[in-house]
């Protein structure tokens, strides 16, 4: 019995109880608001946040597949590490949005809509040709990325294309390529 009574007043809450009664208080209450939170669903930042676990995900019917030639051959991505595959995917996917969007980035438009009223416009093209890509970067780009490659491929890199695949859903379990489009060729590099 004596063992019994032992272990209770081991239980923290309890030491905390006998110790002072306020604290130990507003700890149960916390406790209690937590749960009661959680169990309607309720955000309480930092420790559980519903919506960004529990939203539904509609399934996608199509992706884009990046296309990679290395002097006109299909490069393998899928043979490189994942670190190593996303250190060249990414800031392709990157470019393509910039391609796309004639090169007018979040952080572009960022920069002008804060410093619009306090930059002459020269000083504001100057901070955001250097803090952001502009077309004139375009070359850049293409010997970034042959200067990576290189290290993955072992032969002379004299021309880069990248290009996206549409890949359909045909069904829950495969996708077939279809309409390639090419995005950008880098010749004599």
């Amino acid at each position: 019995m004596e063992d019994k009574k032992s272990l209770k007043n081991s239980f923290f809450l309890v030491e905390a109880w006998n110790k002072n009664k306020m604290v130990t208080s507003f700890i149960l209450f916390f406790i209690c608001a937590i749960a009661f939170f959680n169990v309607k669903h309720i955000e309480t930042t930092p420790f559980f946040i519903w919506s960004h676990y529990s939203t539904p995900h509609s399934p996608l019917e199509h992706l884009d597949k990046i296309e990679l030639k290395i002097n006109g051959k299909s490069f393998d991505l899928t043979k490189l590490n994942r670190a190593k595959r996303e250190m060249i995917v990414l800031p392709i996917y990157y470019f393509i949005y910039l391609k796309a969007n004639n090169f007018n980035s979040y952080t572009r438009n960022f920069i002008h809509s804060k410093f619009e009223d306090d930059l002459s416009p020269t000083q504001l093209a100057n901070v955001s040709n250097k803090l952001s890509s502009s077309k004139k970067d375009e070359p850049k780009f293409g010997q970034w990325l042959k200067s990576y490659l290189a290290h993955y491929y072992t032969q002379r890199i004299n021309s880069i294309e990248i290009g996206v695949y549409d890949l359909k859903k045909i069904n829950a379990r495969k996708m077939i390529h279809s309409n390639y489009k090419t995005i950008k060729i880098w010749d004599d590099l």
